[in-house]
Parts: structure tokens; C-alpha cells; sequence
């Protein structure tokens, strides 16, 4: 008989069942891992690859039980096998997912309660991990995080379920090599995933992150794993002793050396996976190495491990995303004893129950009817979820007056011709971004993007990152107004002050240097009468590589470079910083129709003062003019929305129709350069 199957004792018929203490007590080192990170516990920063050691036990488990069956019946069970992992993991998750939407719905604001219904349908469907993967992709609009961001790996391993079956089936063939062709066919397609994984997270991290076909390597090794089991159990003793505290130390280190700031997943998810894969494999001898794993408080949080996954991130995070929620460590401590509370009930009354009930396991059907009801009493409810406040219940208001103070037109309550609206908001972005004038990340050369009026002959050029780019629609309309030929070079999370800079998915981005450097050549063979540059100078005192702490020497010195590369003929006006908001002010206009009011901030909370003096400094020495759009937006307060026209389309960038509401303010400038300019 195939070894695989195990012996006659007592730790054989279990792991024939698909249980081994040591695997339980993984997935407790795995969960914890995972909820002291999302608590934000400092000694703990990578303790997201708790994720990856899940996905490789699951790999290992789920392999070898198909391949059990195949071997014994010649085939797999397909309809029972999901009706077992419908049982197994739906109930508990429709819980959490349908708990979630009603707290939501009680103390979240409704702008969150839109996004919130979103995220939730695509979880219903088993479809987060793509959906998030998609929006991942859009770095333009800050947004608060998902309430459902957590279910992604729970729906990529659900997809893995589907076609694992399948693809065993067909490589199984007849009953000679069948190990050996299961295998190969397992090696060939984790391969891919890790060569497509590796390659995907440089290009398009968020896809990278999230989808099965980058993921699923992560899975395969802990099938190949299983696949193995034979010659694994049959090694030295001290091998598996040295596997297993080898795999512990390697997932532990990871755990404590692992940042948010780490290219994820790329090659460094190699190691935690290593780490587990060491682990299951020394734990596949007579004995378990690692003893403390048996530990009865190790063992009930391996217990509780999906639904202590499934709580901890609602529980976390709702607080921070209540407009007056509480704040402090105290919040995510008791937030994380509030997830083993309830993860302690949810595995006892529905985990349990479920998985046991006669109803359900003599009755394929029911099973399957019970993933179905759950599944559209889910959609129906998240479908149901997202509904902002009635606007037509207040009055509508006049535009603000154009070359006035913003402040001076400030709302008071959100009006019912508000534009765009709150719902619309975030996508009120300028014509560079769906003309492809706009440089992604990948980008290095800008496309020839002109503007203006044909045949003019003055010039003026647009520099900068989004920050520049949100200022480009009432520049358009200057040129076309003024004779003028209006060039567009933005590029996202791309400053034109030379320093080196990261970016949100990886510590380095090669391609702005490059595309800042064929930027500034370009302006040189240009010869423009202005150059207009502007910047999101907050965002690099984290991405730029000098850290805090020498952002302010860096960015003096990178402006100063810049400024030096450009045309000495050129009149170059800076443009400071527009007021950047710890979250978007329109969640806050969404709980506060009738007080608009309530939501405006203090000027000094907003702006980066220290990046805006240097802006002025650097400016005045090398002759350039330095403006403060900022006091165009605000007074002492800054309103987020002026007259009927919302100030923010997040919670840095201003919507296009506020911009287009300062081109007054914006012309005289413009041509104070010009004449700057024709006197030189």
C-alpha cells in the first residue's frame, strides 16, 4: 500500500483525516502572525507572510487528500468534495461578511457605506482578490481600506479548490505513474506561477499580490510537499528536527525582518514559504519536533484560526474609519480580544455545527443549497448596503466667484447641484488621464502632448507629478484664452525636484529618474517661454530615499539641481502644495449634508509648511516666482467644498472642476512670466 496513506497508528489515521497537531499549530503561528500585524504591534512588521504559510498547508493538505482518493477509488468525489468546502468555509465567512455590513451600516459614514457594498458583492462572488487586483491598479485615488480586503486570500484559495480537482483528474490517467505525473504536472505549473509571480510584481504589483495565477505556485509547493510525503517520512530523525526548527526560525525571522516597504511578493515570498514547507516536512516523521506546537493554548488558536482570520480585520479597522471613532493601542488591544471572542463563538456555533450537521453531510444537495442561499442572502444584502443621503432635500447653490478666496465661498451644507457629485468625485481628473498624456509607472518617455492654440508662437510647459497634472485643465484653458502652446509632462508619484524616490509597491523606481531626465531635455530642446512646475512634496518625505529626516536637505538640493537644468531663458513658476487631508473630506460631506461646515480643517494641519518655505527659498534665489495655491483654498480653515463645486476629489488632489474655478487666479501669473520672460 502507498505510504502516502500512513501506517496503522494513531498519528496516521489522523493525518489520513487531514489533521496533524503540528500543522494546526502552524496555522496558529500563522493567524497570529497576521492579527498582531493588522494591530499594528512595531516587532512584528512582517507578519503578513502569516498568509503565505497559510497558503502553502492548505497546498499540502488539500493535495493529499485528492490524491488519497484518486489512489483509492481511481477518481475524485468532485460534487462531495465541495460540498465538504462549502460547509467548511461559507458559513462562518457569510457571517462575518453580513456582521461587517451591519456594523458598517450603523457607525461608518455613507460615503464608506458605497464602497463598502462593492467590496462586499465581489466578496459574495468569491471575486475579491480580482476586484482588488483591479482597483490595486488605480494609485491615483487615496481611498480608506477595504472592510472585506482580508477575504482576497480566502477567495484565491477558494478558486485553487475549483480547479485543483480537476487538473488532478486529468493528470492522474490510469492507475501506473499516476504520483509521478500528478507531480509533474504540479512542478510545471508552480513554476510558471513563480516566474509569472516574479516577473508581475516589478510590472503590476496589485495583480501580482492578488491573483491565483501569480499566488498559486504557493499552493503548489505544498502539494509537491505531499507528493513527497513517502521519502520524507522515511528520513533520519534528526533531519526532521532540524527541518522543523530550521522552517520555525525562518518564518519567525521573516515575521520580525519583513516591512510594509519590501517588494511583496516577487522573490522574498520565497522564504516564508520555505520556512513552512520546512516545517510540514520535519513534522512528517513519527514524532513532531517542534513539542511546544502540542501546547493546548497553541492548539485552540489553531483551532480558531479561520474565524479568528475572518474577524480580526472588520474588528481593527472600523474604528480608525468612524469619523469620530477611537483612537490609541488600547483600541486594536482590545480589538484583538474582541476577535478571539468572537471567533471563539463563530468556530463553536457555526463552524462546528455546520461541518457536523447529518443534515448537511448525507445530503450533497443541501450542501449546496445552503452555498447558495448564503451566497445570494449576501449579494442581496451588500447589493442593499450602499446608499447615499438624499440631496434633493436641500437647496442648490451658486458657483463659487472665479478669482475670489475660496474660503469666501464656502458651503455651509452640501447643495443639491454639487459638482461632481460626492459618489462621482474621485473620478473628476483632467484630460491627461484618459488621453494617455499622463505617464504611468512603467512609463519613461512622455508621448508628444501639446495643447493650446495652433500655431502659437509662445510656449509654456506643465512639470511635475499628479500633483502638476491636476492643475492642467485650467492651463489648457489659459492657452487656448492666450495664444499659447500649452506641453504636458506628468508622470504619477514622480516629482520634478531631482531626488530619488520609491513608491508605494516598491522601495525603488528607476523609471522616474529616467522619465524626470528625458522630462528636462525635452524642456531644454523646447526653449518654453514658462515652465510651471508642481508637486505632491508630503508624499517623498516617506518615498524619497533620504527618509524623513533628510527630506528637507534632499529637497532643497533636488530643486535647486532641477531648476539649474532648465532653459535659462525659461520663467519658471513653482506652484506649493495643495492641502492634503488625513482622508478624504467628501466621507466626511457624506455624514454631514446639512453641516458642510463641520468638515473643514485647519490650514496648518494640512500642508507640508516646512517643503513649502524651501519651495520659496530655492525659488527667489534662482530667480524663479513661487506661488501658494493654498491660500487660494483656504483662510485659517480650509473648506472642503465652495459654493456648488466639491474642493477634493480625495484626500490630496483637487477635483477638475475646482481647478477649472482658479484659472482666473492661475492667468496673471501665467502672463507675469510671460512678460518675465520677453524681458530677458
Amino acid at each position: 500500500m502507498d505510504t502516502l496513506v500512513g501506517g496503522h497508528t494513531r498519528r496516521a489515521r489522523l493525518e489520513e483525516q487531514g489533521f496533524r497537531a503540528d500543522l494546526q499549530g502552524m496555522r496558529a503561528l500563522a493567524v497570529l502572525g497576521v492579527v498582531l500585524y493588522h494591530a499594528g504591534v512595531p516587532w512584528l512588521p512582517g507578519g503578513y507572510v502569516g498568509v503565505d504559510v497559510f497558503f502553502v498547508i492548505s497546498g499540502y493538505l488539500i493535495t493529499g487528500l485528492l490524491y488519497r482518493e484518486i489512489r483509492s477509488t481511481g477518481r475524485v468525489a468532485l460534487w462531495s468534495f465541495y460540498a465538504r468546502r462549502i460547509r467548511r468555509l461559507l458559513p462562518a465567512s457569510a457571517l462575518v461578511l453580513l456582521a461587517t455590513l451591519a456594523a458598517a451600516k450603523i457607525l461608518l459614514p455613507p460615503l464608506l457605506l458605497v464602497e463598502a457594498s462593492r467590496d462586499a458583492m465581489a466578496t459574495a462572488v468569491f471575486l475579491p482578490n480580482m476586484f482588488f487586483a483591479y482597483t490595486g491598479t488605480d494609485y491615483l485615488a487615496g481611498s480608506a481600506p477595504s472592510l472585506f480586503q482580508h477575504y482576497w486570500s480566502l477567495a484565491l484559495e477558494e478558486q485553487f479548490y475549483m480547479i485543483w480537482p480537476l487538473v488532478m483528474m486529468i493528470a492522474a490517467g490510469s492507475v501506473r505513474g499516476q504520483r509521478f505525473r500528478i507531480r509533474a504536472v504540479l512542478l510545471v505549473l508552480s513554476a510558471a506561477s513563480l516566474v509569472g509571480c516574479v516577473l508581475l510584481t516589478s510590472i503590476n504589483q496589485p495583480w501580482a499580490f492578488f491573483g491565483l495565477p501569480t499566488r498559486a505556485w504557493e499552493l503548489g509547493v505544498g502539494g509537491l510537499l505531499a507528493l513527497s510525503y513517502p521519502a520524507i517520512r522515511r528520513m533520519n530523525p534528526w533531519l526532521h528536527r532540524v527541518m522543523a526548527w530550521s522552517g520555525f526560525a525562518l518564518i519567525l525571522a521573516v515575521m520580525v525582518l519583513f516591512t510594509e516597504e519590501l517588494v511583496f511578493p516577487g522573490w522574498a515570498a520565497t522564504i516564508p514559504c520555505l520556512g513552512a514547507l520546512a516545517m510540514i516536512a520535519g513534522g512528517c516523521g513519527e514524532e513532531t519536533p517542534l513539542g511546544f506546537l502540542n501546547n493546548r493554548i497553541i492548539q485552540y488558536f489553531g483551532s480558531i484560526s479561520y474565524s479568528l482570520y475572518l474577524w480580526h480585520w472588520p474588528v481593527l479597522i472600523i474604528p480608525g474609519l468612524m469619523l469620530d471613532g477611537p483612537k490609541g493601542w488600547w483600541v486594536s488591544a482590545v480589538g484583538v480580544f474582541l476577535s478571539i471572542g468572537l471567533a471563539h463563538l463563530t468556530y463553536k456555533l457555526v463552524e462546528r455545527k455546520f461541518q457536523l450537521a447529518n443534515a448537511f453531510r448525507r445530503s450533497t444537495p443541501r450542501s449546496y443549497a445552503l452555498g447558495a442561499g448564503l451566497t445570494i442572502i449576501a449579494l442581496l444584502c451588500s447589493f442593499g448596503l450602499g446608499k447615499l443621503p438624499d440631496l434633493h432635500t436641500s437647496q442648490p447653490a451658486e458657483a463659487p466667484r472665479v478669482s475670489a478666496l475660496i474660503s469666501e465661498n464656502a458651503a455651509k451644507y452640501v447643495p443639491s447641484n454639487v459638482s461632481p457629485t460626492l459618489l462621482s468625485s474621485r473620478d473628476s481628473l483632467s484630460a491627461v488621464y484618459t488621453n494617455g498624456c499622463h505617464a504611468d509607472f512603467q512609463v519613461t518617455l512622455s508621448p508628444a502632448c501639446t495643447y493650446g492654440a495652433e500655431g502659437a508662437e509662445k510656449t509654456i510647459v506643465l512639470f511635475g507629478d499628479s500633483h502638476a497634472a491636476q492643475w492642467f485643465s485650467p492651463l489648457r484653458k489659459i492657452a487656448e484664452d492666450s495664444d499659447l502652446r500649452l506641453v504636458s509632462l506628468t508622470k504619477s508619484s514622480c516629482p520634478s525636484v531631482t531626488v530619488p524616490v520609491g513608491r508605494k509597491a516598491s522601495p525603488e523606481y528607476p523609471e522616474c529618474a529616467e522619465w524626470r531626465a528625458n522630462a528636462i531635455r525635452r524642456i531644454s530642446d523646447l526653449k518654453p517661454d514658462v515652465v510651471i512646475m508642481s508637486n505632491y512634496s508630503a508624499n517623498y518625505r516617506t518615498l524619497g530615499h533620504a527618509g524623513p529626516s533628510g527630506f528637507a536637505d534632499a529637497w532643497r538640493t533636488g530643486l535647486s539641481t532641477t531648476l539649474q537644468g532648465l532653459p535659462a531663458k525659461s520663467s519658471v513658476v513653482v506652484l506649493g502644495d495643495t492641502p492634503a487631508w488625513p482622508s478624504s473630506p467628501n466621507i466626511c460631506l457624506s455624514a454631514h449634508i446639512t453641516t458642510a461646515d463641520a468638515c473643514a480643517a485647519p490650514v496648518r494641519a494640512l500642508l507640508d509648511a516646512e517643503a513649502l518655505s524651501i519651495e520659496q527659498e530655492v525659488a527667489q534665489a534662482a530667480g524663479a516666482t513661487s506661488i501658494q495655491p493654498s491660500a487660494w483654498l483656504c483662510g485659517e480653515t480650509c473648506p472642503p467644498i465652495a459654493g456648488n463645486v466639491l474642493v477634493y476629489r480625495d484626500e490630496n488632489h483637487i477635483t477638475d472642476a475646482m481647478a477649472l474655478v482658479l484659472s482666473d487666479n492661475l492667468k496673471p501669473i501665467i502672463q507675469d512670466a510671460l512678460r518675465t520672460n520677453q524681458a530677458r
